[in-house]
């Protein structure tokens, strides 16, 4: 009778340490969901706001190489031509400096969507 008693008294405790571990370990799971789901509309956001900005840089990318072009025409073929030279110039800076722009928010973009994939896998 005793060692029964001793084996209920056991059980009953070991049971409730049981149960109170799963509670705590529970809550620790919860958190981390929690946390990462945030973590994760974050990296969403993020990937939005770059998705519109490299769409706005390619619009303003393109329209540039328009004016370009035309740059380029007109300094062949204008009377002040030297002027159309120099604002040709200028263009051109901003042409590559729109192009490294673009290339990095694409790279960074490229990061996003990858931990993106590992964060749903």
């Amino acid at each position: 009778m005793r060692k029964l008693s001793a084996l209920l008294l056991l059980s009953i405790g070991i049971t409730g340490y049981a149960y109170t571990r799963m509670s705590t370990i529970t809550d620790e799971v919860e958190k981390i969901n929690k946390a990462e789901s945030v973590r994760t509309e974050r990296v969403m956001k993020r990937k939005a706001k770059l998705e519109k900005e490299l769409a706005d840089l390619y619009k303003n990318y393109n329209s540039r190489t328009e004016m370009t072009e035309k740059l380029r025409m007109d300094s062949e073929v204008r009377w002040y031509r030297d002027e159309y030279k120099e604002i040709l110039k200028k263009y051109d800076t901003v042409q590559t400096e729109l192009e490294k722009e673009i290339e990095k928010r694409e790279k960074e973009l490229a990061v996003i969507n990858s931990g993106l994939n590992l964060m749903t896998e």
